[in-house]
């Protein structure tokens, strides 16, 4: 049965970067797997890509209507399914119902099974409240759903309004949760992620440090796998793909109101 799971987290951390990763070491172990980016920047499978050009479909769709998805599919050098979703006009339409509609069109149209899906893999940019993640919640969409954060407190604040729409959305809280720690290694965190982690009861899946390595990688459009396949990096990436093949429970996800989220910081970093 195809794993479906919603990468969730603020731009800018890192997020793309070793989602790419884990699509790439996924694919080497022999699965299939569709990774789909909703940026407008068309950035999310580009470490994947390289040089090959991608149409966003929903820009496609708004012109047309009907479309065929396999046509707005590429298949990476490394064997990964890409989609890019792009953008929606500024005031015009919602990009929940987007990634709804999209969803529903590789189901109709018998996607999953044409390629011989495993994994379908959604990089949602969380910045605002619509920003596609709110509906494939709400309606099950997804198998489970993995928070991107680092040291920083906007993308623990930003995690924990999506741990809040979870915990009000999602039925009986049924769909599991996890974090990802993505990490500058430069950064001198003092644990915060691993105790907002700890405060909000949601398991942490891995730490990733963002390494000189994983740059070079987003900037040359090219997975560490094809530079340098036996360093350190590789190791953590490939362990991190493995407990994605893993069951993963639901827990009693705790998450901050505002107010005690901006005191539970002032004292975290007190203590820092």
């Amino acid at each position: 049965m195809i794993q479906k799971i919603g990468f969730l987290g603020k731009g800018g951390i890192g997020k793309s970067t070793i989602i790419c990763h884990l699509s790439a070491a996924l694919s080497n172990m022999g699965y299939h797997v569709l990774q789909i980016g909703n940026d407008i920047s068309l950035n999310s499978t580009a470490i994947l890509r390289g040089d090959q050009d991608i149409i966003p479909v929903l820009e496609e769709y708004r012109e047309k209507y009907v479309l065929n998805l396999e046509d707005y599919i590429v298949k990476s050098g490394c064997g990964v399914y890409c989609m890019e979703l792009g953008s929606l006009d500024p005031g015009v339409g919602c990009m929940a119902r987007s990634i709804d509609m999209i969803d529903d069109m590789l189901v109709s149209q018998g996607i999953y099974d044409k390629l011989a899906l495993d994994f379908l893999f959604y990089d949602v940019s969380v910045d605002s409240p619509c920003s596609g993640y709110m509906l494939p919640i709400r309606n099950h969409a997804w198998s489970r759903s993995v928070i991107f954060i680092n040291s920083g407190f906007p993308s623990i604040a930003t995690a924990n309004c999506i741990l809040n729409t979870i915990k009000s959305h999602s039925a009986h809280q049924t769909l599991p949760v996890q974090l990802i720690i993505s990490e500058d290694e430069r950064a001198h965190n003092c644990g915060l992620p691993a105790a907002f982690a700890e405060a909000v009861n949601v398991p942490v899946l891995s730490c990733v440090h963002q390494c000189h390595r994983l740059e070079e990688c987003s900037e040359l459009g090219r997975t560490i796998y094809q530079s340098s396949p036996d360093c350190a990096e590789c190791v953590t990436l490939n362990g991190l793909a493995q407990k994605l093949l893993e069951d993963v429970r639901c827990s009693d996800i705790q998450p901050f109101q505002r107010k005690d989220l901006l005191e539970w910081n002032r004292k975290m970093c007190k203590k820092c």
